[in-house]
């Protein structure tokens, strides 16, 4: 499988590996004003579904609909536990939980590992092509890089 970052942030907006707008980060930047503009919690909805349609689209292409809980570090005690299988329905809420700082964890299939990353940032490991991740990430609003 291939690593794939994604994210809201455009790679060439990027000087020696450092992103240059001033962005929000994280769902505790609501409120915040960045670039003149004042992000709101609407703002933060639609990044968020932007970040949960591109992980459905991975999902379906590869015909994905089981995944399961690993690695979970749950500060919040929240409903997720280690090992748990979920259907994509159930794995929405559990995105939202990582994007939302709540818990932090993996969905991992044999075809597909979903993780969130620091920043709002996501990383997603497919056998899917560079091409299709590239895609699905314009459908989405977002950008995707191979990643190490």
């Amino acid at each position: 499988m291939t690593c794939y970052r994604v994210s809201k942030y455009d790679p060439t907006c990027r000087a020696n590996g450092i992103y240059q707008k001033d962005e929000w980060t994280a769902i505790s930047d609501i409120g915040r004003v960045y670039a003149d503009k004042m992000f709101t919690e609407d703002d933060y909805l639609a990044a968020e579904q932007s970040y949960i349609d591109f992980v459905l689209c991975v999902c379906n292409l590869q015909k994905i609909n089981i995944v399961t809980v690993k690695n979970l570090e749950n500060h919040n005690n929240l409903a997720w536990k280690n090992g748990q299988k979920l259907n994509l329905q159930e794995s929405v809420a559990f995105i939202k939980s990582c994007l939302r700082e709540q818990c932090w964890g993996r969905l991992v299939s044999k075809k597909f590992v979903f993780e969130t990353g620091y920043d709002y940032y996501m990383l997603i490991q497919s056998n899917l092509s560079l091409d299709t991740m590239e895609q699905l990430a314009h459908q989405c609003h977002l950008f995707v890089e191979e990643w190490k």
